[in-house]
């Protein structure tokens, strides 16, 4: 049995209390900027070189490629319903 949970002289279990999970140190902001869609959402990574799979890089290359290109496609998406995407008016 744990520490926390340890039986007292009487047999009886003392419940714990559980810490503040989220806790209250960072607040979350009051006011969000809206942000820009990348151009290339890929090129954070291809600067990182090649990926390390033996033998089936190229298809690890295409497969990452693709996941993170249709992740920046649902953060646009969610950001753009939020009213948080930055648009141009040119």
């Amino acid at each position: 049995m744990s520490r926390s949970r340890r039986k007292n002289r009487k047999g009886v279990v003392k419940p714990t209390t559980a810490p503040n999970f989220w806790g209250t140190e960072h607040p979350v902001p009051t006011v969000i900027e809206p942000f820009r869609v990348t151009a290339s959402p890929i090129a954070l990574v291809q600067s990182l070189g090649t990926v390390p799979v033996a033998g089936h890089d190229e298809l690890a290359r295409k497969n990452l490629a693709l996941i993170i290109t249709k992740s920046s496609g649902v953060a646009t998406a969610l950001a753009a319903t939020s009213g948080l995407l930055d648009v141009d008016d040119d």
